[in-house]
């Protein structure tokens, strides 16, 4: 199979949310799942949203009840893959596997719930029908039992199928894989010197950050950091570099600096900030950092001594993404 990776997302449904399945693991899974489908439809590659028709009459899961539906923070959008099915083995009421061989997915990645249900009897399908399968187990979660907590039934579950069945991997080193790629390309040599340019000047880490994301515009869209779940402190310095563009544009003095594709940008943006904007621009507290950020790419433009590349960056981003406050909400 030479085709894209696909993502499988399993059952993310308002059932799965009634107070009598117990005590869960992983309060945050909802959030690493969907980072990862962000992640995809940014790339559009193949996934899947299979959805859990149960045909047990009082299962919260039947079709008509009101938690039947999706949740929210995964709900299909228009045109995606909705697949209906009755058993917990997503492959055995579905043609799932008949998509995934269509579409010549490379690998298939799959969360969801529940862990040591239907997404491992899912993972451990799929293994056995040949395909490379990957389990993003911090978007994934399940609940107690018996003596057992959810953590280690989730865990027994990893046990099982890791290896045999699948490699186990989190969303963070999803994220961080293709943020490899991405800087990777030589045009990034310029955002992987305005990081390395910070954090030689001991910058905090989420200015360290956001030089490396905001510094790969024409690679990462400015709204692309928000949506894999990178922290505020972050985000808003990769979405508000169009405004220093701006406000550099503004006095002659500064404007001299920009560089013609920069000139376009601000063009696209309004135009230079007027003197009320720019005097407003001045004086907010995060003024500062934007314009050290501007002075780490100014910096970074003029090249100098090899850089390293992003494999120095991913240990930070990974620690990050587990831990930002945007995933834990």
């Amino acid at each position: 199979m030479s085709g894209a990776p696909a993502l499988v997302l399993i059952d993310l449904q308002k059932a799965i949310d009634d107070p009598r399945w117990g005590a869960r693991n992983h309060p945050h899974a909802e959030a690493r799942a969907r980072r990862m489908l962000s992640l995809w439809r940014h790339l559009g590659w193949p996934l899947f949203h299979v959805r859990h028709d149960s045909q047990e009459p009082q299962s919260t899961y039947r079709p008509g009840q009101p938690l039947h539906v999706f949740k929210p923070e995964t709900a299909p959008a228009a045109g995606e893959t909705v697949l209906g099915k009755t058993t917990c083995n997503a492959f055995a009421s579905t043609d799932l596997a008949e998509r995934l061989r269509a579409c010549e997915a490379s690998r298939v990645f799959v969360c969801g719930v529940i862990t040591n249900n239907s997404v491992e009897s899912t993972v451990r399908a799929g293994g056995d029908l040949g395909f490379s399968m990957y389990l993003v187990e911090d978007a994934c979660f399940t609940f107690g039992k018996g003596r057992w907590t959810a953590q280690d039934v989730h865990e027994m579950s990893l046990a099982n199928l890791e290896g045999e069945y699948a490699a186990i991997t989190t969303s963070a080193r999803v994220v961080s894989g293709y943020l490899e790629n991405v800087f990777a390309a030589p045009a990034a040599e310029r955002a992987l010197r305005a990081a390395s340019l910070a954090k030689a000047a001991n910058a905090t880490e989420s200015t360290m950050l956001a030089a490396l994301l905001s510094g790969a515009g024409e690679l990462l869209p400015a709204a692309l950091p928000r949506a894999l779940g990178f922290a505020e402190g972050v985000c808003s310095l990769v979405e508000q570099r169009g405004e220093t563009l701006r406000y550099l544009a503004a006095r002659e003095a500064t404007r001299r600096g920009l560089a013609a594709v920069e000139v376009l940008e601000v063009a696209q943006l309004g135009g230079p900030m007027s003197d009320h904007e720019a005097e407003v621009f001045s004086e907010r507290a995060i003024s500062f950092t934007l314009l050290r950020l501007r002075h780490f790419e100014e910096q970074a433009a003029k090249g100098g001594a090899p850089v390293p590349g992003f494999a120095a960056y991913r240990a930070a981003v990974e620690t990050h993404l587990n831990g930002a406050p945007s995933q834990q909400a």
